[in-house]
């Protein structure tokens, strides 16, 4: 029998009904507690008031708009269309190329149901709309971001300070040494550990403080501060604070609080349908990033070090400042709110939290990319918390400014300098193993043969790498032996946040330890730059050698290349002495004679 006859035979086979293999009847009267257990199954299987609450949604934006393909909507046609080419005769003779295409188009389509749809679902639903708390407020009123420069990116911040005059704004209402000769002495260990490069005020400001320029900046910004904090000998750091107008530092919060409508956005080539919860998300977190980008873009053009050399993105941290919420409280909260917060890019606070020590209203918090897709491949942190609770941290905040906000952001970008000195360090250490990798798995494609423009390359790479790297290892140890510090310094505890521990507590396990972040990152960079040191050697001793040997060979190479250039010159110097006299007795004709003589 074929095997068309055997499916045949077993698909015309009788279907056996099923029986227990205990026969004998389950009397529920005799058995309470099965009884018992089946209803609270049945209790547990039942739909609950929320699969209730969303199945009724559910049903009244399908009622509104029909599914694809049920409809003369002007993607109906098409997509019946290629459906009935999938599921007809036509699918067996249809390439695997076309059948993938078909179906992408068809994805294509689906996504302008989607939106309609998504046009027509219910306001009230919270998990299909972005929904924002009336009474709270955010504000960002500063961008703090870094920048390094290791020795090979020295010559570079010199450059930059002469060429803005920030020397000839401090010599002329300030006595004392200038930019340079500070910047000097601090690289020798013998100046300031930090001290103010500059500062920048828009063309818009009313009042200029006596040392600033006047000068043009990025929409938003109504003045920067550059301030150089020495890390050992070797390291530079240069921290820039950007302080936002009042109305780009409430711009945040204006589409925080906006009705948010369904979009279809495009998302690495392929067309997406977001409903409003979606596109508040997006549209949030794009506010945000934007101002990280007009910020840094400042940054590189203006002031470029080692990240932005190398393309990379700055170290960031900005301050975000809430009027009610407080997340010291613990308090469990609702999904509205926790969606809301997701759009500002905080999300990690109701798991663990990184808290300052002296200001206990302060939470540090890194955006996590993968719950806010908008921030992908972007290093950014933030600071915050409410207000309130963070002024009352820091005193009387009418000492430094009228306005809370600035003295808030002045307070902390004072107590924050090694702090930032020392996140700046772990995204250099971070940029240092790029490369290195990047130099591993290009090493056979770049030296493989060598030239005097690789050999160029490869001087390059082992000046600017081995001698930032060297230099680096010492510079974190001088850093973390420094035994005098501000008292102000910021000290941040990572540890589960309130609720987690809440619950540890109810199950009676152990609460864990807080960790000392910035005494756990110390320990960490140590141990990774010592072994970035060893790799520079290996990588150094092993690409030494290949150099040599590559330089011998060419050296050989280009002996016998000197040979046949020497035998083409004799043959060359030959014909020329037999052709320079072409009388009788000249040479040539003298040889001609000769052979003609032999042969003849």
């Amino acid at each position: 029998m074929n095997r068309r006859g055997r499916k045949i035979q077993r698909r015309n086979r009788p279907i056996k009904k099923f029986r227990p293999s205990n026969t004998k009847q389950l009397d529920h009267s005799s058995q309470p507690e099965a009884c018992e257990r089946t209803q609270e199954i049945g209790r547990e299987s039942a739909p609950s008031d929320r699969a209730i609450y969303r199945r009724d949604y559910l049903d009244d934006a399908y009622s509104k708009v029909a599914e694809i393909g049920k409809g003369r909507r002007w993607y109906d046609i098409p997509y019946s269309a290629i459906e009935a080419v999938f599921f007809g005769p036509a699918k067996r003779i249809l390439p695997i190329q076309a059948r993938a295409a078909l179906n992408s188009f068809l994805v294509y389509l689906h996504q302008f149901n989607e939106h309609e749809r998504n046009i027509a679902w219910s306001r009230d639903d919270s998990l299909h709309n972005l929904r924002v708390p009336t009474g709270e407020h955010v504000t960002m009123p500063t961008i703090w971001i870094i920048e390094l420069f290791p020795p090979s990116c020295i010559e570079g911040l010199a450059k930059v300070i002469h060429k803005n005059s920030w020397d000839k704004e401090r010599t002329r209402y300030a006595l004392g040494e200038s930019n340079q000769e500070i910047l000097e002495r601090s690289r020798a260990g013998k100046g300031w550990s930090w001290w103010q490069i500059g500062e920048i005020v828009s063309d818009g400001y009313s009042t200029v403080p006596v040392r600033a320029q006047r000068q043009r900046l990025p929409a938003g910004f109504s003045s920067i501060e550059l301030y150089g904090v020495q890390i050992g000998e070797g390291l530079t750091a240069v921290l820039t604070q950007f302080r936002l107008s009042t109305p780009a530092s409430q711009y945040l919060d204006d589409i925080w609080h906006a009705n948010h409508e369904p979009q279809l956005n495009w998302v690495e080539g392929h067309l997406r349908a977001e409903d409003r919860h979606w596109s508040g998300l997006r549209k949030v977190q794009e506010t945000r990033r934007a101002l990280h980008r007009k910020a840094r873009t400042w940054l590189s053009q203006e002031v470029p070090g080692i990240f932005a050399i190398n393309s990379e993105q700055q170290p960031l941290i900005d301050l975000l400042l809430l009027d009610e919420f407080d997340p010291t409280e613990g308090d469990d909260i609702d999904r509205d709110l926790l969606g809301a917060f997701r759009a500002l890019g905080l999300t990690r606070f109701q798991v663990e939290q990184t808290i300052c020590a002296n200001a206990p209203g302060l939470f540090l918090e890194k955006v996590d990319t993968a719950l806010c897709a908008s921030f992908k491949n972007e290093s950014a942190w933030a600071l915050w918390g409410r207000r309130e609770a963070v002024a009352e941290s820091i005193g009387d905040t009418n000492i430094y400014s009228s306005n809370k906000d600035r003295a808030i952001t002045y307070v902390l970008g004072r107590q924050l300098r090694d702090f930032f000195a020392l996140l700046a360090i772990g995204d250099l250490l971070q940029l240092f193993d790029g490369k290195y990798a990047e130099l591993r798995d290009k090493s056979r494609v770049r030296h493989g043969r060598f030239s005097g423009r690789r050999l160029r390359r490869l001087r390059s790479d082992f000046l600017t790498l081995s001698l930032d790297v060297s230099s680096l290892v010492r510079d974190i140890g001088s850093f973390n032996a420094r035994t005098w510090r501000y008292a102000s310094d910021v000290r941040f505890t990572l540890n589960n946040s309130a609720r987690v521990l809440r619950s540890l507590e109810e199950a009676g396990r152990q609460k864990p330890t807080p960790i000392d972040l910035v005494e756990r990152w110390r320990e960490e960079y140590v141990t990774r730059a010592r072994e970035l040191a060893a790799v520079d050697k290996d990588y150094r001793e092993v690409l030494s050698t290949v150099a040599s040997i590559g330089t011998s060979i060419d050296t050989i190479k280009i002996s016998r290349v000197a040979i046949w250039v020497s035998l083409a010159s004799l043959l060359v110097a030959l014909v020329t002495l037999l052709v320079a006299d072409i009388k009788p007795e000249a040479p040539l004709f003298a040889v001609l004679r000769w052979v003609i003589s032999i042969f003849g």
